[in-house]
Protein backbone atom coordinates (compact mmCIF):
# COMPACT_ATOMS: atom_id res chain seq x y z
CA UNK A 1 0.00 0.00 0.00
CA UNK A 2 1.53 3.19 -0.67
CA UNK A 3 1.52 6.03 1.87
CA UNK A 4 0.43 9.25 1.19
CA UNK A 5 2.86 11.85 1.66
CA UNK A 6 2.87 14.08 4.99
CA UNK A 7 2.36 17.44 3.04
CA UNK A 8 0.17 15.93 1.08
CA UNK A 9 -1.86 14.52 4.19
CA UNK A 10 -1.78 18.08 6.06
CA UNK A 11 -3.47 19.37 2.65
CA UNK A 12 -6.03 17.48 2.83
CA UNK A 13 -7.27 18.13 6.39
CA UNK A 14 -5.87 22.03 6.02
CA UNK A 15 -8.54 22.09 2.92
CA UNK A 16 -11.03 24.64 3.38
CA UNK A 17 -9.99 26.00 6.67
CA UNK A 18 -7.86 28.43 5.82
CA UNK A 19 -7.93 31.29 3.00
CA UNK A 20 -6.18 30.14 -0.20
CA UNK A 21 -3.19 32.60 0.58
CA UNK A 22 -2.28 31.50 3.67
CA UNK A 23 -3.21 28.09 2.71
CA UNK A 24 -0.39 28.17 0.07
CA UNK A 25 2.27 30.03 2.55
CA UNK A 26 1.68 27.45 4.96
CA UNK A 27 2.09 24.32 2.83
CA UNK A 28 5.44 25.78 0.91
CA UNK A 29 7.21 26.43 4.13
CA UNK A 30 6.19 23.11 5.35
CA UNK A 31 7.42 21.58 1.71
CA UNK A 32 10.78 23.65 2.46
CA UNK A 33 10.90 22.28 5.94
CA UNK A 34 10.65 18.23 4.93
CA UNK A 35 12.65 18.57 1.73
CA UNK A 36 16.33 20.25 1.09
CA UNK A 37 15.61 19.42 -3.24
CA UNK A 38 13.60 22.94 -4.58
CA UNK A 39 12.21 20.80 -7.62
CA UNK A 40 11.10 17.92 -5.32
CA UNK A 41 9.19 20.33 -3.03
CA UNK A 42 7.79 22.26 -5.56
CA UNK A 43 6.52 18.61 -7.49
CA UNK A 44 4.58 18.61 -3.36
CA UNK A 45 3.23 21.81 -3.10
CA UNK A 46 1.59 21.51 -6.77
CA UNK A 47 -0.04 17.96 -6.16
CA UNK A 48 -1.04 18.75 -2.55
CA UNK A 49 -2.34 22.37 -3.79
CA UNK A 50 -4.72 20.84 -6.31
CA UNK A 51 -6.71 19.58 -3.21
CA UNK A 52 -7.34 23.33 -2.84
CA UNK A 53 -8.89 25.06 -5.48
CA UNK A 54 -10.76 27.93 -4.08
CA UNK A 55 -9.63 29.94 -6.84
CA UNK A 56 -6.72 29.44 -10.16
CA UNK A 57 -3.11 29.64 -9.23
CA UNK A 58 -1.71 32.71 -10.33
CA UNK A 59 1.56 32.15 -12.64
CA UNK A 60 5.14 30.99 -10.77
CA UNK A 61 2.83 31.95 -7.31
CA UNK A 62 4.08 28.56 -5.65
CA UNK A 63 7.38 28.70 -7.29
CA UNK A 64 8.20 32.21 -5.21
CA UNK A 65 6.45 31.00 -2.14
CA UNK A 66 8.57 28.22 -1.87
CA UNK A 67 11.65 30.75 -2.70
CA UNK A 68 10.83 32.57 -0.43
CA UNK A 69 9.89 29.47 2.50
CA UNK A 70 13.24 28.66 2.19
CA UNK A 71 14.74 31.93 2.87
CA UNK A 72 12.67 32.39 5.93
CA UNK A 73 13.92 28.53 7.31
CA UNK A 74 17.44 29.67 7.18
CA UNK A 75 16.84 32.13 9.47
CA UNK A 76 15.26 31.87 13.36
CA UNK A 77 11.15 31.84 13.40
CA UNK A 78 9.86 34.76 15.70
CA UNK A 79 9.42 31.82 17.95
CA UNK A 80 13.09 30.95 18.31
CA UNK A 81 14.97 34.34 17.92
CA UNK A 82 18.56 34.03 16.54
CA UNK A 83 21.10 32.54 19.38
CA UNK A 84 23.16 35.45 20.63
CA UNK A 85 27.06 34.78 20.69
CA UNK A 86 27.94 33.43 23.89
CA UNK A 87 30.87 34.60 25.68
CA UNK A 88 31.16 32.20 28.57
CA UNK A 89 31.21 29.13 25.67
CA UNK A 90 33.20 30.53 23.55
CA UNK A 91 35.65 31.19 26.19
CA UNK A 92 35.21 27.76 27.56
CA UNK A 93 35.86 26.18 24.04
CA UNK A 94 38.78 28.53 22.83
CA UNK A 95 41.60 27.17 21.42
CA UNK A 96 44.71 27.17 22.61
CA UNK A 97 48.73 27.65 21.64
CA UNK A 98 49.64 24.71 19.63
CA UNK A 99 45.91 23.95 18.29
CA UNK A 100 46.64 25.86 14.49
CA UNK A 101 50.02 23.62 14.25
CA UNK A 102 48.59 20.53 15.51
CA UNK A 103 45.88 20.91 12.92
CA UNK A 104 48.34 21.87 10.11
CA UNK A 105 50.12 18.31 11.01
CA UNK A 106 47.11 16.37 9.95
CA UNK A 107 46.40 18.09 6.91
CA UNK A 108 46.37 16.47 3.65
CA UNK A 109 49.42 18.27 1.80
CA UNK A 110 48.39 17.29 -1.26
CA UNK A 111 45.67 19.64 -2.06
CA UNK A 112 47.99 22.48 -3.87
CA UNK A 113 45.54 24.40 -5.69
CA UNK A 114 42.38 25.51 -5.81
CA UNK A 115 41.05 22.89 -8.99
CA UNK A 116 42.20 20.58 -6.22
CA UNK A 117 40.93 21.83 -2.83
CA UNK A 118 37.03 22.29 -5.07
CA UNK A 119 37.37 18.13 -6.37
CA UNK A 120 37.71 17.69 -2.07
CA UNK A 121 34.07 19.89 -1.95
CA UNK A 122 32.26 18.92 -4.65
CA UNK A 123 32.06 15.83 -7.46
CA UNK A 124 33.11 16.56 -10.35
CA UNK A 125 29.60 16.61 -12.12
CA UNK A 126 28.56 19.34 -9.83
CA UNK A 127 27.18 22.52 -11.14
CA UNK A 128 28.66 24.99 -9.15
CA UNK A 129 28.83 29.06 -9.10
CA UNK A 130 32.33 30.79 -8.17
CA UNK A 131 33.19 34.15 -8.33
CA UNK A 132 35.97 36.76 -8.71
CA UNK A 133 33.47 39.59 -7.06
CA UNK A 134 30.32 38.58 -5.37
CA UNK A 135 27.98 40.39 -7.74
CA UNK A 136 29.28 38.66 -10.85
CA UNK A 137 28.17 34.48 -10.37
CA UNK A 138 30.13 32.10 -12.39
CA UNK A 139 28.85 28.86 -13.32
CA UNK A 140 30.20 25.54 -14.86
CA UNK A 141 31.10 21.82 -13.50
CA UNK A 142 33.24 21.56 -11.07
CA UNK A 143 35.52 19.52 -12.79
CA UNK A 144 35.64 21.79 -15.86
CA UNK A 145 36.62 24.42 -13.03
CA UNK A 146 39.32 22.61 -11.61
CA UNK A 147 40.74 22.65 -14.79
CA UNK A 148 40.64 26.63 -15.42
CA UNK A 149 43.83 27.20 -15.49
CA UNK A 150 42.54 30.91 -13.91
CA UNK A 151 40.69 29.57 -11.14
CA UNK A 152 43.31 30.71 -8.69
CA UNK A 153 42.49 34.52 -9.62
CA UNK A 154 38.68 33.87 -8.04
CA UNK A 155 37.84 34.76 -4.59
CA UNK A 156 34.30 33.40 -3.58
CA UNK A 157 32.52 30.26 -4.37
CA UNK A 158 28.80 29.33 -3.50
CA UNK A 159 29.03 26.16 -0.78
CA UNK A 160 26.84 23.82 -2.62
CA UNK A 161 25.40 22.38 -6.16
CA UNK A 162 22.78 23.95 -8.10
CA UNK A 163 20.48 22.48 -10.67
CA UNK A 164 22.46 22.27 -13.99
CA UNK A 165 22.55 25.61 -16.25
CA UNK A 166 21.12 27.52 -13.06
CA UNK A 167 22.84 30.85 -13.79
CA UNK A 168 21.61 32.89 -11.01
CA UNK A 169 23.13 32.16 -6.98
CA UNK A 170 19.37 32.75 -5.93
CA UNK A 171 18.23 29.87 -3.00
CA UNK A 172 15.72 28.49 -5.49
CA UNK A 173 18.49 27.30 -7.36
CA UNK A 174 19.97 25.12 -5.10
CA UNK A 175 19.88 21.18 -6.11
CA UNK A 176 21.57 19.57 -2.52
CA UNK A 177 22.78 20.95 0.74
CA UNK A 178 25.86 18.59 1.81
CA UNK A 179 27.92 21.38 3.20
CA UNK A 180 27.97 24.11 5.55
CA UNK A 181 29.98 26.82 6.90
CA UNK A 182 31.33 28.28 9.71
CA UNK A 183 33.33 31.77 10.03
CA UNK A 184 34.32 32.97 13.34
CA UNK A 185 33.20 36.18 13.75
CA UNK A 186 35.33 37.14 16.91
CA UNK A 187 37.76 39.99 16.40
CA UNK A 188 38.71 38.82 19.80
CA UNK A 189 39.87 35.54 18.76
CA UNK A 190 43.17 35.13 16.63
CA UNK A 191 43.63 32.21 14.19
CA UNK A 192 44.63 29.89 17.35
CA UNK A 193 41.67 30.64 19.38
CA UNK A 194 39.38 30.26 16.59
CA UNK A 195 40.59 26.35 16.14
CA UNK A 196 38.32 25.39 19.02
CA UNK A 197 35.22 26.63 17.55
CA UNK A 198 36.12 24.66 14.78
CA UNK A 199 37.02 21.81 16.82
CA UNK A 200 33.71 21.60 19.30
CA UNK A 201 31.52 21.01 16.19
CA UNK A 202 33.12 17.84 14.49
CA UNK A 203 30.91 16.37 17.39
CA UNK A 204 27.95 17.44 14.49
CA UNK A 205 29.33 17.00 11.17
CA UNK A 206 32.74 16.09 10.01
CA UNK A 207 35.08 18.59 9.45
CA UNK A 208 36.58 18.37 5.70
CA UNK A 209 38.85 21.30 5.20
CA UNK A 210 40.02 25.15 7.29
CA UNK A 211 40.61 27.97 4.54
CA UNK A 212 42.53 31.23 5.43
CA UNK A 213 39.89 33.88 4.62
CA UNK A 214 43.04 36.10 3.59
CA UNK A 215 42.08 38.58 7.22
CA UNK A 216 41.10 37.45 10.22
CA UNK A 217 38.90 34.89 10.18
CA UNK A 218 39.26 31.46 9.31
CA UNK A 219 36.35 29.07 6.32
CA UNK A 220 35.97 25.65 8.55
CA UNK A 221 33.91 23.28 5.78
CA UNK A 222 31.76 20.80 7.49
CA UNK A 223 29.63 17.80 5.51
CA UNK A 224 25.96 17.76 6.21
CA UNK A 225 26.05 13.77 6.76
CA UNK A 226 22.55 14.18 8.84
CA UNK A 227 20.28 16.89 7.79
CA UNK A 228 18.32 16.22 10.71
CA UNK A 229 21.31 17.29 12.51
CA UNK A 230 21.18 20.60 10.67
CA UNK A 231 19.71 23.03 13.38
CA UNK A 232 21.69 22.05 15.85
CA UNK A 233 25.30 22.99 14.07
CA UNK A 234 23.42 26.33 13.10
CA UNK A 235 22.82 26.92 16.34
CA UNK A 236 25.92 26.03 17.94
CA UNK A 237 27.71 27.90 15.42
CA UNK A 238 25.96 30.82 16.75
CA UNK A 239 26.18 30.20 19.47
CA UNK A 240 30.60 29.94 19.57
CA UNK A 241 30.47 33.34 17.19
CA UNK A 242 29.82 31.90 14.00
CA UNK A 243 28.96 34.33 11.40
CA UNK A 244 24.93 33.15 10.62
CA UNK A 245 25.33 34.50 6.84
CA UNK A 246 27.51 31.83 6.32
CA UNK A 247 24.94 28.98 6.77
CA UNK A 248 22.57 30.09 3.75
CA UNK A 249 23.58 27.43 1.05
CA UNK A 250 23.99 30.12 -1.54
CA UNK A 251 25.90 32.73 0.66
CA UNK A 252 29.51 33.28 -0.80
CA UNK A 253 32.91 32.20 1.11
CA UNK A 254 36.33 32.40 0.85
CA UNK A 255 37.20 29.80 -2.60
CA UNK A 256 40.47 27.72 -0.84
CA UNK A 257 43.63 28.50 -2.40
CA UNK A 258 41.55 31.31 -4.43
CA UNK A 259 42.90 34.85 -4.49
CA UNK A 260 42.00 37.99 -2.35
CA UNK A 261 43.60 41.48 -4.04
CA UNK A 262 45.46 42.91 -1.57
CA UNK A 263 45.75 39.91 1.12
CA UNK A 264 47.40 37.44 -0.97
CA UNK A 265 46.37 33.55 -1.21
CA UNK A 266 43.65 32.12 1.07
CA UNK A 267 45.73 29.46 1.94
CA UNK A 268 44.23 25.79 3.21
CA UNK A 269 45.03 25.51 7.12
CA UNK A 270 43.65 21.61 6.67
CA UNK A 271 42.23 19.52 4.38
CA UNK A 272 41.09 15.87 5.44
CA UNK A 273 43.11 13.32 3.51
CA UNK A 274 40.75 11.63 1.01
CA UNK A 275 39.33 7.80 2.06
CA UNK A 276 41.18 5.25 0.33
Amino acid sequence: MKLEHPVTAWARKARGGKGHHEFLRDLTIRAAENQPDFEKALAWCRQAADHFTRRPRQTNELRNLLTGAYELIDRPTPSEPKPAANLALRNAHRGREGDLDALRLTSDLTVRTAGQALLRLFDPSDWICVMRQVERPEFDFAGNWAEKPDLGDYQFVAPNAFHQNTLSRGRQGVLKRLLIVHEGDDKGFDHEAQIGPVSKLTEIFPLLMVVWSGGKSLHAWYQINNPSNLRDFTRLSALLGGDTHCHKPNHPVRLPLGLRPGRGRQEIIYARKANP
